[in-house]
């Protein structure tokens, strides 16, 4: 019956967690509930020390743990980060406590059947509520370190916090990015539609929304200008299975997904063009009082100038042939030739591409 037990219980552990990761976050989560495992597993065996048992049992709480809070973190809170940040922050460590503490009960309750040296959580409470305790607070303590350095890692841009503190960006320096301009179209008729209010929480969801695909394919969201996101990839990020233009289509799939929200909330559906190119710019920081990470260089203003071409010619999104010429391409992706332009501000014409999926 124990075995049963166990062994049905862990099997619908990893069939709740696949259900809800896509392909993209496959390894990610594998290595942090591994890692999350190893940490539990070495806690207790501190502070339990009852030899291999202690081990396997901290294993099965961090795995239980990891897979539980990241359901909670990654789809439960985010609309709440949204709004309320220092809410979010709050709930979020209260929620992984409890999870943690859930997840030890079932620990306890399961493996004690199996008479390995592991007792019953309720005789556990009553020989050392004291570890449990100190447990609990360690818990809480790392969860609100972890979720203040989420937070922190959301508002300067994703990976960046430790690259501040390193001092990545002191001096400035040379590198190739891939860059993508998004702009939303229609802009103008859409705020004089909504109005100036309405129109700013619609492009607040509308970021919102796209945040994930670009996550999902390494990309970083480097600044917001108005209604418009640019976005860049390093060349080995960019150049994994197309990761820009994977990038595009996923998110062009987000916002139709949602697209019954947009009509009730406000009455349409958004949609944005974009432009792709890939080049070498400066990086470094920029200002005193507000920091800010910029890069320059001649890439942006070309994607830019690709953006704007986008709403001349009708086309969703178009890419340079630097672009082609880097990234190996994949077979789902269409390229039709443009004649080739002189872009505005610039005096050498270069090769453009718009992009489609391969129809089925």
């Amino acid at each position: 019956m124990p075995i049963i037990l166990l062994t049905s219980f862990y099997t619908l552990n990893i069939i709740f967690a696949m259900s809800v990761l896509q392909k993209d976050k496959t390894v990610k989560i594998t290595l942090g509930t591994f890692t999350s495992g190893i940490i539990f597993g070495i806690f207790t065996f501190l502070f339990l020390n009852i030899r291999w048992q202690s081990f396997l049992l901290g294993l099965i709480i961090g795995i239980q743990a990891y897979l539980y809070t990241f359901f909670i973190s990654d789809f439960l809170m985010k609309r709440l980060r949204q709004d309320h940040i220092l809410l979010s922050l709050l709930l979020n460590s209260i929620a992984r406590v409890t999870i943690i503490f859930l997840s030890i009960f079932l620990s306890f309750e399961v493996l004690s059947s199996f008479r390995i040296g592991i007792v019953s959580f309720f005789n556990l409470i009553d020989s050392s509520y004291d570890k449990i305790l100190i447990g609990l607070v360690f818990g809480l303590v790392l969860s609100l370190i972890i979720d203040a350095y989420e937070l922190f890692d959301t508002l300067l841009g994703k990976n960046i916090f430790l690259k501040i503190i390193a001092g990545r960006f002191n001096q400035p320096f040379e590198e190739e990015l891939f860059f993508m301009f998004l702009d939303l179209t229609s802009s103008t008729s859409l705020a004089e539609k909504l109005g100036h209010k309405k129109y700013l929480m619609l492009l607040n969801d509308f970021f919102h929304d796209l945040a994930t695909p670009v996550s999902l394919t390494g990309g970083q969201i480097y600044k917001y200008v108005g209604d418009e996101a640019i976005i860049t990839w390093s060349l080995k990020k960019g150049c994994i299975r197309s990761a820009p233009l994977r990038c595009f289509f996923m998110m062009r799939e987000a916002i139709t997904k949602k697209s019954k929200k947009y009509l009730y909330k406000y009455g349409t559906v958004p949609s944005f063009k974009a432009g792709l190119h890939v080049g070498n710019v400066v990086t470094g920081e920029i200002g005193l009082v507000k920091k800010e990470i910029s890069h320059i260089g001649d890439a942006i203003n070309t994607t830019s100038r690709l953006t704007e071409l986008c709403k001349e010619l009708g086309k969703p999104i178009l890419t340079s042939r630097d672009v082609l010429e880097i990234m190996t391409m994949e077979k789902e992706y269409v390229f039709y030739p443009v004649d080739e332009k002189v872009l505005r501000g610039k005096t050498k014409s270069i090769e453009i591409f718009s992009v489609e999926l391969r129809k089925q």
